[in-house]
């Protein structure tokens, strides 16, 4: 994201820079609690790309990220981790591929940007 799209957030929350590209809206089914009310929150950013996040918006979404990067992905030792044992415990098993394909993303991701 340049600093030109720090005051609005983009419709694709950055997302789209993080999966490999055959499973970019994969992750939007990967955690109903999460992920589903970004995507939701997304939708309605892109009916109306010029429109702000409120403050309650964009604090709902640091608490799901928040959620999503200290539960279920994590980064270790410079790379991101699937923590199974979470997304299995929490009735997502049937998802983990898109967790694992999400971390992917990120770490080629970060691979890029060194």
């Amino acid at each position: 994201m340049n600093s030109a799209d720090m005051g609005s957030v983009s419709s694709d929350f950055g997302i789209n820079s993080w999966l490999p590209e055959d499973n970019v809206n994969k992750i939007g089914n990967a955690s109903e609690n999460s992920i589903n009310q970004i995507q939701n929150q997304e939708d309605k950013l892109a009916e109306n790309s010029s429109e702000e996040l409120s403050q309650d918006e964009i604090d709902e979404l640091a608490k799901q990220l928040e959620e999503f990067f200290t539960k279920y992905i994590v980064l270790e030792n410079g790379s991101f981790v699937v923590k199974e044992d979470a997304i299995i415990a929490d009735g997502y098993g049937d998802h983990i591929e898109y967790f694992r394909n999400a971390a992917k993303g990120l770490n080629l991701s970060m691979e890029d940007q060194q």
